[in-house]
């Protein structure tokens, strides 16, 4: 995303200022969005987001910003906006002479797609879409259904002033079905979002009709369900969620920032 000689240059502007470890994060982000409601497309958008973070160490302190400008220009404007000592020289010149010598690795892509993404077009990705509309009308009940395609394909450069380089892509990819079922004044719904750190085949692993079957018949389910008895009852939490409980009430206060800034107890 970057060349090498525009990176060595950013990252080693900060070192001769005076930060003890600097760090080049750069991130391009592409998502499409397909919202379809009782068969009619509702929503149907697609955007690129491009920028860099530049983070910096001086001892124990940790200054920030990023931008959206990508320009030899830009970058440094940001380098220069967190530094504020003066060193000697070690940017790279006009040749691209000096500087950083990068240690690259090899660009992970672990969850890079099997197929790339243009290869299906906006239709085919309507059709999956209305399979799972059709795949939710289990009963005459279902008055309503909502399916949403969501698309995210991530691409990542981190490199460091200690000459480390290394890339990653990151592609994930949400089919999601709601269903509004009512009978007479009483209305329950249903919901199924099947998603994975894959491409569109996706769809190879939850086809379509059944994931808007299920969330069809969990709409079902609660509209045919009897009222559960009120009262006082055991919690039961599973390992998993306990986590999430525990990291809210206290992992937060223990993170080393809320330590620094004496906000933990």
């Amino acid at each position: 995303m970057l060349t090498d000689s525009l990176v060595s240059d950013v990252l080693a502007y900060a070192r001769e200022r005076g930060a003890d470890f600097a760090e080049l994060y750069v991130e391009r982000w592409k998502r499409r969005a397909l919202r379809v409601l009782n068969d009619e497309v509702k929503e149907a958008t697609s955007g690129v987001e491009y920028g860099a973070g530049l983070r910096l160490f001086y001892g124990d302190e940790v200054a920030y910003a990023y931008t959206n400008d990508m320009t030899r220009e830009g970058l440094l404007e940001i380098a220069q906006s967190l530094t504020g000592l003066k060193g000697q020289g070690g940017r790279v010149d006009r040749r691209g002479r000096g500087g950083l010598d990068f240690r690259k690795a090899a660009p992970q892509g672990l969850h890079a797609p099997a197929v790339p993404w243009e290869e299906h077009d906006k239709r085919y990705r309507l059709d999956r879409l209305r399979e799972g509309q059709a795949g939710a009308r289990v009963a005459p009940e279902i008055r309503q259904v909502e399916s949403f395609l969501l698309e995210w394909d991530q691409e990542v450069l981190v490199a460091n002033s200690e000459g480390t380089w290394t890339e990653d892509r990151r592609v994930r990819t949400r089919h999601i079905v709601q269903t509004v079922a009512q009978d007479g004044g009483e209305v329950q719904t249903g919901f199924y979002g099947p998603g994975l750190s894959v491409g569109l085949e996706l769809f190879e692993r939850f086809p379509p009709r059944e994931v808007g079957r299920t969330s069809g018949e969990q709409a079902m389910t609660n509209l045919r369900a009897t009222p559960a008895p009120a009262g006082t009852y055991p919690v039961i939490i599973g390992n998993a969620f306990g986590g999430v409980i525990f990291h809210e009430a206290v992992g937060h206060l223990l993170e080393t920032t809320a330590v620094a800034k004496k906000a933990a107890p």
